[in-house]
């Protein structure tokens, strides 16, 4: 079982595993985890990392099988404190510039915004086109 640490702000949940090491084994649960958040009134997601100093490639698949269908549905997922050894994986995985990656939690929480206002206006104009 996933020790994790779930915060829900207005617009978005952020997740703060609370484990040193994310295994293989924690692959199914984290993406249950996130599944569930996609299906919430506020979807978006910020996950921070700041506790995690390792973790399995399984892991890192999650997060980008993830990110896809977050980008396809318009929500925000957002990596953020990733230390080095996972930054290290990640860029040996060629994941780590097609992630969103924010170097703080209140970073993320800006990007999510951006985002979102971003998404309004691009509304606007799909409603203005037709």
């Amino acid at each position: 079982m996933m020790d994790v640490k779930l915060d829900t702000k207005e617009t978005f949940t952020v997740i703060k595993p609370q484990e040193s090491y994310l295994a293989e084994n924690m692959a199914e649960e984290l993406a249950k985890l996130l599944h569930s958040i996609q299906m919430k009134e506020n979807p978006h997601v910020v996950i921070d990392l700041q506790q995690v100093e390792k973790m399995d490639e399984s892991i890192v698949e999650t997060f980008t099988g993830h990110y896809a269908q977050y980008l396809e549905k318009g929500h925000s997922f957002i990596l953020c404190c990733l230390q080095p050894k996972v930054i290290e994986l990640m860029k040996a995985l060629d994941v780590y510039d097609t992630l969103n990656i924010t170097p703080t939690e209140s970073e993320a929480w800006d990007m999510i915004h951006m985002e979102a206002i971003e998404r309004e206006l691009l509304n606007g104009e799909n409603e203005d086109a037709c």
